[in-house]
């Protein structure tokens, strides 16, 4: 299944769950974070990270590349390649996911090329005890 038959099957279960045999099918549901290296980046090939970044004008002056979640290290949720703001160094990309459940830290999710307007992802503080 090549990547615009996946992501046309992606969207219309998302649109119609109707069509699907089992609710493990949907990729949110069927995530495996105790999966070797090898198997974690094949699920990232589906998408191409860098080429969908390049789309957005990223890099620039504004958002780097992090190595700080290189092997994974940091969050196995994520993809290894993340943009950061070109501000954060690795001590505050490290330092933020420690507040955030899973390794989590913000990371630059969508890029406007025109506005600069930015849509970053992470997820909930951990609360506090």
């Amino acid at each position: 299944m090549n990547c615009c038959d996946r992501t046309h099957k992606i969207l219309s279960v998302t649109v119609s769950p109707v069509l699907l045999e089992k609710y493990s099918e949907l990729y949110c549901l069927s995530f495996n974070p105790n999966v070797n290296k090898e198997e974690r980046e094949e699920s990232w090939s589906f998408i191409d990270l860098v080429a969908d970044y390049k789309r957005m004008g990223v890099p620039n002056n504004l958002w780097v590349a992090t190595a700080a979640n290189s092997e994974y290290r940091v969050c196995d949720t994520y993809p290894s390649e993340l943009f950061v703001p070109k501000s954060a160094t690795p001590a505050i990309v490290v330092g933020s996911s420690r507040f955030r459940s899973r390794g989590r830290f913000p990371a630059l999710s969508y890029f406007h090329q025109d506005t600069l307007a930015a849509v970053c992802r992470c997820s909930q503080p951990l609360s506090g005890g």
